[in-house]
């Protein structure tokens, strides 16, 4: 479990198969798991609590910067810019994701497929590797959606 109690200190400590980290950044935190894991690139000079569980990963980002996850597993890769809170918390092979962008994105994985509703004015862009899928939100109006392998 891993819980960032100032913008300096960032303590990371895995048990399953998981990662121990120490990183004392205000600006990058740069995580990445062996096993079935992850790879994440965060800017930030909020809290960001990480709690890997099994292969799964339960995290919490408060962040005006970028936020760049990148699963490698079964998972997905994600760019979300935001001055609002990103939850995000993976079980299994899917995730479960709620983003306070400049609206309300809702985001639940169940099995290889999703459910999404996006309320946007902001850019998401969404491109899962594995059985995912490829979504583009360029604003409140447009809606591009491309599923790859087993879709949506």
């Amino acid at each position: 479990m891993a819980v960032v109690k100032s913008a300096e200190d960032v303590n990371l400590e895995a048990i399953g198969q998981g990662y121990k980290r120490s990183i004392k950044s205000a600006e990058d935190v740069n995580l990445e798991a062996i096993g079935q894991g992850y790879k994440r690139s965060i800017k930030s000079a909020e809290d960001v609590n990480l709690e890997a569980i099994g292969q799964g990963y339960k995290r919490s980002t408060k962040s005006a910067e970028d936020v760049n996850l990148e699963a490698i597993g079964q998972g997905y890769k994600r760019a979300v810019k935001s001055a609002e809170d990103v939850n995000l918390e993976a079980i299994g092979q899917g995730y479960k994701r709620s983003i306070k962008s400049a609206e309300d994105v809702n985001l639940e994985a169940i099995g290889q497929g999703y459910k999404r509703s996006i309320k946007s004015a902001e850019d998401v862009n969404l491109e899962a590797i594995g059985q995912g899928y490829k979504r583009a939100v360029k604003s409140a109006e447009d809606v591009n959606l491309e599923a790859i392998g087993q879709g949506y």
